[in-house]
């Protein structure tokens, strides 16, 4: 039998291609025939997954956090060169910070722009940025500041790129703007249709979890909508009018209203990147994975695209998770082979200091099942 393992990360225990290896390894030991294609979802992890899948190479980059503090963070490079890949977690992400730092009215996104302006140093024609993760809701003022842009208060003073200066916004200026993005590609990969601001905007519906309390929460949309109405003034871009532009805390409008940027489906693109479809097409059974499986797995998390592609090639597919959330029936529902790794005496905490031994025990449940299937 001819195994594809492709899963996403197992948060906060394994990276995509770690947990790849420990699965594919485990049915390697029971003479399975196994390839492997980590998954990503424009999270953490996306660089690793399509620098692994497509024989690219990570770069260092000196960047700063969303605090403004100097890190060590990193682009992909793929297709010869041709092509970079960015997550703005690696730059903007709510994993950098303590959380008692969490505040979206202190947070920026200068060091996403100066991960874009290395990508633009390479010389590629293209530049992927996935945008799960951020800690941010600044509208991408930082990202495209880092790129020349300047904003104005109704004073004529230069303001710093922060979610609390949103509001503050009358203007701003892209004469500096880097001329090379002019000639680069760059696509923002959003799997979610959050407007904007509003009920259903990027401060709404992720704002608390970045920190901000109900008071913030409605000070930083009215924010966006001031910002967003400085922005169709002067461009004639109504952002509000864009699936996916609150992404990131309105850094996917921001990257499409100042650098020209296209939103496009992040888990399908990135599937097709990878291939999916062909593997999953070649192969007899398919294992995906994920750190916890819930309801939301079937709504464009990176496991989406293995489940479309087994459906249309009617494989069988397994799913190796952590542990449960709400809704997993669904999944199961669909027809998909659910095994938790934290189970019975496996609680999550041995899970997470022992992965390899708790893949290796939930696979060989996974091929006795299989086995008595068979018969």
């Amino acid at each position: 039998m001819k195994v594809l393992v492709a899963p996403d990360k197992f948060k906060g225990c394994l990276t995509s291609p770690q947990a790849a290896s420990l699965i594919a390894k485990a049915f390697q030991n029971k003479g399975y025939d196994v390839i492997t294609s980590p998954l990503a979802d424009g999270g953490e992890g996306t660089v690793d997954a399509i620098t692994f899948a497509l024989n690219g190479k990570k770069k260092k980059v000196r960047v700063q956090d969303p605090l403004g503090r100097d890190i060590d963070s990193f682009i992909g490079l793929i297709k010869d060169g041709k092509e970079a890949v960015i997550e703005m977690a690696a730059a903007s992400g709510l994993y950098l910070l303590e959380s008692d730092e969490h505040n979206p009215l202190k947070t920026s996104t200068y060091g996403t722009g100066e991960l874009i302006r290395e990508a633009l140093d390479e010389g590629v024609d293209e530049i992927l940025i996935g945008v799960g993760g951020s800690a941010t809701n600044d509208a991408g003022m930082g990202a495209v500041k880092a790129l020349g842009a300047k904003f104005y208060d109704e004073s004529g003073n230069t303001l710093e790129p922060l979610g609390e200066n949103l509001v503050k916004v009358k203007k701003y200026d892209l004469s500096e703007l880097d001329e090379r993005i002019k000639n680069t590609k760059i696509l923002v990969a959003v799997d979610v249709e959050n407007p904007f601001y509003g009920e259903r905007g990027a401060v709404h519906v992720y704002g608390p979890q970045k920190g901000a309390d109900e008071e913030q929460v409605k000070f930083l949309d009215e924010g966006l909508v001031s910002f967003a109405r400085v922005i169709e003034e002067q461009s004639g871009e109504d952002l509000q009018e864009l699936p996916g532009a609150g992404a990131a805390g309105g850094l996917a409008g921001g990257l499409v209203a100042f650098l020209g940027a296209e939103i496009t489906p992040g888990t399908k693109y990135i599937s097709d990147l990878l291939e999916i479809d062909k593997k999953v097409s070649r192969v007899d059974l398919v294992v995906t994975g994920e750190g916890k499986v819930d309801e939301q797995t079937l709504y464009g998390k990176a496991p989406t695209g293995v489940f479309d592609a087994a459906k249309k090639y009617s494989k069988k597919v397994i799913m190796i998770a952590g542990q449960y959330g709400k809704g997993v029936e669904k999944l199961e529902q669909d027809g998909i082979g659910i095994y938790v790794l934290a189970k019975g005496q496996r609680d999550v905490s041995w899970c997470i200091e022992n992965p390899k031994e708790a893949i290796e025990i939930t696979v060989d449940e996974i091929v006795k099942d299989l086995k008595q299937q068979e018969s």
